[in-house]
């Protein structure tokens, strides 16, 4: 009665039609509306009845049973928000749009709709990404300045207030021509292309402080401004493009990464490049005039100290002297400058590895899983039971759980991967604070093992990065499941007598109970049954 795809396709010679059955079961009525057939229909013993007979033997459906529309039971996936039955909507926001400006608008529909629900109906926003990347940026862009203000403020003490002046100048102009850059290279303004441009702040001002240096100099020993100028890029263009080249190759291999973690962090070696680039063409170019305009007309020695940069006799005497040893004695001077590398590669060794750091922030996740062929109902309870006891913990604000499926996709790297499995719950938690955010993970952790035994609780801190499934993973491959869930069940056996390693699962493990019945054929016929009609009732019985 509902007819869901084409009945079959008319053509001629000019052209062609699609036919359909116009037909949906769009409201209850039409549903109880719906005729059915009851009797044998003209099979078997009754094919030599009346076809009229047989063609009125219809009655409709409503007549025969009870059509409602309600709420599935037992649902199939459901949302606890606060304890309370809810629907959970989640906004993804297209990558052209800058979330904070896009939040405005969204707040205000949201605010309307919530105006006119029913006193019964409430309405509270589970997370809100909008928050965080404007504190993000904030701090970023803080960051930035700070290390601008780090870096005027040691070349004000170094060379004096004009050449920190030109030298200032740089940082604005270069990272105007990055983000140009980045606009041609259409990679938007995110926390790894801003990480970019912080790391390479150091970087930026080389270039300027060695070629402000140099006019300063030949200004000083009586060269015109336009000739000092040109000398000084005459002289300087190949050993700083040199070095800007050698930048940019340093950092060409995590440019060109590949896979996902190359596409995570690649805009942190671009924006690095796109800065040295950037400082290497001003150095050619804007600084050199700017210095040369700046250039004071007063001896060195008849200037005070803020306009000349700082001077220490005894650090000057001191630093003449150490280079004087060093160049008299080469291979001393060689064996300093390999010390600390070479014990800084040997340390190594002993840093913990992590590509990715986590995020330290005010949530986490958990997820519960219950052995296959639990029901939803029996995850609900447990659910219900691990949020009162985290509840219990002063620094958890609210518990909000997703039950038969993955909770919406709060975190970038979060992937919705779980639909339709009735022993499975997602939960997000929100704490006071990102304070000591390690150490609540471990607690609940530790705590939700201990009281609840009957299911697996993972907690889970939010990471930076692709999405992953866990930090070790193992994939075995060939013909034989069997063989397979063998070999599996080894290698939970191994990973769970190793320290620190909290929980194991295996994809294999994790089938469903299954009842099988053997049923008499030709018993089942002399009762005018078939299989499907035994697989119905036995259906019926079970859920009853």
């Amino acid at each position: 009665s509902d007819a869901k795809v084409a009945a079959g396709q008319v053509r001629a010679d000019d052209g062609s039609l699609v036919i359909e059955v116009d037909s949906k079961l769009d409201t209850v009525g039409r549903i109880a509306a719906t005729p059915i057939r009851y009797g044998l229909g003209g099979r078997g013993a009754d094919s030599d009845r009346d076809s009229d007979d047989v063609a009125g033997r219809v009655v409709s459906l409503g007549a025969v049973a009870d059509v409602r529309k309600g709420i599935a039971n037992p649902p199939r996936r459901t949302a606890l928000v606060d304890g309370k039955p809810a629907v959970a909507v989640g906004l993804l926001v297209r990558s052209d749009q800058r979330i904070d400006s896009w939040f405005v608008g969204a707040e205000a529909a949201i605010r309307d709709f919530e105006s006119g629900l029913p006193p019964a109906v409430g309405l509270k926003r589970v997370f809100e990404q909008s928050g965080y990347v404007e504190s993000r940026l904030a701090t970023l862009l803080l960051n930035l300045v700070a290390g601008a203000a780090a870096v005027m403020v040691v070349v004000w003490l170094m060379m004096g207030w004009r050449s920190a002046l030109v030298v200032g100048s740089a940082l604005p102009l270069a990272a105007l021509m990055v983000l140009a850059g980045m606009r041609w290279l259409e990679i938007p303004i995110h926390q790894m292309s801003v990480t970019g441009l912080i790391i390479a702040l150091g970087l930026l001002i080389d270039n300027a402080i060695v070629i402000v240096d140099e006019v300063a100099l030949r200004i000083h020993e009586g060269e015109s401004p336009g000739g000092a100028v040109a000398a000084a890029v005459h002289h300087l263009a190949g050993p700083l493009f040199g070095s800007t080249l050698t930048t940019c190759l340093s950092f060409a291999p995590i440019a060109l990464m590949p896979g996902p973690a190359g596409e995570f962090v690649g805009a942190i070696a671009i924006s690095v490049m796109l800065a040295v680039v950037s400082s290497f063409v001003l150095a050619m170019t804007v600084t050199p005039a700017v210095a040369a305009i700046f250039a004071p007309k007063a001896d060195r020695d008849e200037r005070p100290w803020w306009s000349t940069g700082v001077r220490s006799d005894r650090l000057t005497a001191g630093y003449r002297a150490a280079l004087e040893f060093l160049y008299r004695r080469p291979l001393v001077g060689i064996g300093l400058s390999l010390t600390a590398p070479v014990v800084g590669f040997y340390l190594a060794g002993s840093l913990t590895e992590q590509f990715f750091p986590p995020a330290e922030r005010d949530q986490f996740q958990i997820q519960l899983d219950l052995p296959a062929g639990a029901s939803i109902d029996a995850t609900r309870r447990l659910a219900e039971s691990a949020r009162t006891a985290l509840l219990e913990n002063p620094r958890v604000e609210s518990v909000d759980c997703f039950l038969g499926e993955s909770a919406p996709s709060f975190y970038y790297n979060m992937i919705a991967s779980r639909s339709g499995v009735p022993q499975y719950a997602q939960a997000i938690v929100q704490i006071d604070s990102g304070r000591d955010y390690f150490a609540i993970v471990r607690e609940v952790q530790a705590e939700l093992n201990a009281r609840f035994p009957a299911g697996r609780f993972l907690v889970r801190q939010l990471e930076q990065g692709p999405p992953f499934e866990a930090p070790i993973e193992a994939k075995l491959f060939g013909p034989d499941l069997d063989e397979l869930e063998e070999l599996g069940r080894q290698v939970r056996r191994v990973m769970s007598e190793t320290p620190d390693i909290i929980h194991t699962q295996s994809d294999l493990s994790e089938s469903l109970p299954k009842l099988a019945v053997n049923v008499d054929e030709a018993s089942a016929r002399l009762a005018g049954l078939d299989n499907q009609s035994v697989a119905r009732q036995l259906d019926a019985t079970l859920e009853g």
